[in-house]
């Protein structure tokens, strides 16, 4: 699966967009990242699911994602996960 890059904010945000269908985002739990959600991708695949799966690596979490500036806001912080997912423009 190819990681995917998409600048959000100032914030360089690694994601896998796999599959066809319907969206499906993945927040991966902390302090994990995308790949948490690797088997649940390969099982729809192997299924032939419907869904296409956009998985991100949270800002500074994962080993892809940018890290944000020193004093990145809570509030910020969720403002660029809501910016990235509304870039997809669904």
């Amino acid at each position: 699966m190819d990681i995917k890059f998409k600048e959000v904010n100032g914030v360089k945000i690694a994601y896998k967009d796999v599959g066809n269908g319907q969206p499906l985002f993945c927040l991966p739990p902390y302090p994990s990242s995308s790949t948490a959600f690797v088997p649940c991708i390969k099982y729809s695949i192997r299924r032939k699911a419907k869904i296409r799966f956009i998985a991100l690596d949270l800002p500074g979490f994962g080993g892809y994602s940018s890290l944000p500036k020193d004093n990145f806001t809570l509030e910020e912080f969720i403002k660029t996960i809501e910016d990235f997912i509304l870039s997809f423009k669904f």
